[in-house]
């Protein structure tokens, strides 16, 4: 059966009329259910009526033009992300259902990963390794806290966001390309993804001359780094040490519950942290139960790469005069992300807070001086840890 050619033009704008009104159906519908949620929700905020538009105007366009499949999953996902991302705010994040995946595990201390943590160089963009963990593919690898990662895979870091390694998953092997101190000599090294168990507190005696001293080192607060360090206090308080060295060189912090948990077992009973909102009101007041277990000198070493929770635990010692801290000045993260679940379980996070000192003193962006200031300058001798003994035999 053949058609006419002007039925099939007359056919085509009926076709494309009958889009084009479907279309328009869509976006009042979405309007409307927009003016009921700002109504209810009394603003509209960032994102206006216009830009509404805009934005489904735009899905419309795709809709009926992209020559391309269309995972709508991965649209909605970079849309959060890219939202999120407008808000200038360094450590906001969004995470979709994969991520969320790595978010949930990573809290208590079990994930699949590389092995190493790390914070976003602003300058370079690049990322900076702050630490890398014992027995784990970055440290075979050779990798070390310093180094500069430049690209995961063909991406170049400063591209990326939240998640470094999006669409690898365990098993896979992953090309990375970084530098240890000039940006000129790039070296490429492929690791291979797997699972990470995280130690968080590790612990031991040194003994110097006739002395023993206790040590911890805290790699970062998950969700048992209390109990494990409740743990090590433990024992070392029955092993007779002369006091504490407790290490928190390149730990970038994590969550300021366990950090807050472990000042119990410190400092007498008071304020320990006070936490500001948007509005410079106090939302949160943390008091230390005053549980002491340890009554022995304590020496706390931090360096440039001590970060958040790390800061809080080191500025609340030093504030209640409860240590000495030796090492160098710490990086300055003094504000608190907050997680939000969005209606698909996905969750953003964002700074909602700034924390603050018994003191009254914030950190942020001017990190925490160390009493007694001084830095590695040798792979071969840990001069800051030698001084924490030192100070330490002599308290």
């Amino acid at each position: 059966m053949s058609v006419d050619l002007e039925d099939k033009k007359q056919y085509n704008k009926v076709l494309k009329k009958g889009a084009l009104y479907g279309a328009l159906f869509v976006v009042i519908i979405l309007i409307v259910l927009y003016l009921i949620l700002a109504l209810i929700t009394g603003k509209a905020d960032a994102l206006g009526i216009k830009e509404f538009i805009k934005l489904k105007q735009a899905e419309v366009i795709v809709n009926q033009n992209y020559r391309g499949d269309l995972d709508k999953e991965n649209l909605q996902d970079y849309l959060m992300a890219g939202y999120v991302a407008g808000l200038s705010d360094p450590y906001a994040n969004y995470y979709g259902k994969e991520q969320l995946k790595e978010y949930n595990s990573g809290v208590d201390g079990k994930y699949v990963g590389l092995g190493f943590t790390y914070s976003k160089d602003t300058k370079s963009g690049n990322i900076k390794i702050s630490s890398v963990y014992k027995n784990t593919p970055a440290e075979k690898a050779g990798l070390k806290s310093g180094d500069y990662i430049t690209k995961i895979g063909d991406k170049e870091i400063s591209s990326l966001k939240n998640d470094i390694l999006k669409g690898y998953k365990k098993g896979d092997k992953v090309k990375i390309t970084y530098y240890s101190k000039n940006p000129k000599e790039l070296k490429i090294i492929e690791v291979i993804l797997t699972d990470i168990n995280v130690t968080s507190v590790e612990d031991k005696v040194i003994t110097s001359g006739k002395n023993k001293i206790g040590y911890i080192k805290v790699n970062e607060f998950n969700a048992n780094t209390d109990e494990q360090w409740t743990k090590a206090l433990k024992s070392l308080n029955k092993k007779d040490v002369h006091g504490l060295i407790i290490d928190l060189r390149d730990n970038g912090g994590g969550i300021v519950k366990a950090a807050t948990n472990m000042l119990n077992t410190l400092v007498p009973k008071g304020v320990i942290l006070t936490e500001k909102d948007k509005n410079d009101r106090v939302v949160n007041t943390v008091r230390s139960n005053g549980k002491v277990i340890w009554k022995k000198p304590i020496v706390v070493l931090v360096n440039k790469d001590t970060a958040s929770s790390s800061e809080i635990f080191t500025g609340v010692l030093k504030d209640k005069k409860k240590c000495i801290v030796v090492g160098e000045r710490t990086y300055g993260k003094g504000i608190i992300q907050t997680p939000f679940e969005l209606i698909d379980g996905t969750i953003i996070t964002l700074t909602t807070r700034e924390y603050f000192l018994p003191n009254g003193e914030s950190i942020h962006k001017k990190g925490i001086e160390p009493h007694i200031v001084i830095a590695n300058n040798s792979k071969d001798k840990d001069a800051q840890l030698e001084k924490g003994i030192s100070v330490l035999e002599g308290m």
